[in-house]
């Protein structure tokens, strides 16, 4: 059964996969970035998503987010400026 490559939930699947995969059993954190920054392209609403991808650049050594330039800072914006009734999740990497 093939997966539809054009269904943003796909991306944002492979990407958590490839985020919490030990490297040893194929994970892989720039692959993770690039398949939730796929899921976003197709869908920018899932907030859930840009979490993950701010995870994602955190766990790939992002770290210049306290100074609010970073990646990381970015993707968070972002996130907040879709559902700035839902601050919980992102809040909790910054």
């Amino acid at each position: 059964m093939a997966l539809d490559d054009k269904n943003p939930r796909v991306w944002a699947s492979l990407g958590r996969q490839y985020l919490m995969t030990p490297k040893m059993f194929g994970g892989d954190v720039p692959k993770a970035i690039e398949s939730f920054q796929k899921s976003l392209a197709f869908d920018t609403s899932p907030d859930e998503t840009w979490v993950w991808l701010a995870k994602a650049f955190q766990k790939q050594g992002d770290t210049s987010q306290s100074t609010g330039s970073g990646t990381t800072r970015l993707v968070i914006e972002s996130g907040i400026s879709l559902r700035p009734d839902d601050r919980r999740e992102l809040g909790e990497i910054r």
